[in-house]
């Protein structure tokens, strides 16, 4: 019974109209963006970093830059990397207004 009940609810979400945010057509955008990390020599511990800055227009109008750095761990056992880190994004309005706002945080992460 509960597969019946799940197989319809699925079924009207698909006769419902659905909408994303709308996409400017006439509006080109970019992403700059680089990866990185590297293990300190013969340890479990690095250092990895993801910086990203994002406009409006090809070279201009902010929309966002987004800075994370932080320490990594992985275990001797295991394919997994753990990290913990900080991160500074900032966000502008599209458009002539040079208007930002900030935020800092602490992050984590499993891979």
């Amino acid at each position: 019974m509960k597969k019946l009940v799940f197989l319809l609810f699925v079924a009207l979400l698909g006769f419902g109209h659905l909408n994303a945010q709308g996409v400017d057509e006439d509006q080109l955008g970019a992403w700059y963006m680089y990866f990185g990390s590297t293990q300190f020599k013969n340890s479990q511990f690095g250092i990895q970093g993801d910086y990203q800055f994002r406009f409006w227009e090809p070279t201009g109008d902010l929309e966002q830059i987004l800075l994370r750095t932080g320490l990594t761990y992985t275990p001797k056992s295991g394919d997994i990397k753990l990290t913990f880190g900080y991160g500074n994004i900032t966000s502008g309005v599209p458009g002539e207004s040079t208007e930002t706002s900030s935020e800092s945080r602490i992050y984590q992460e499993a891979l």
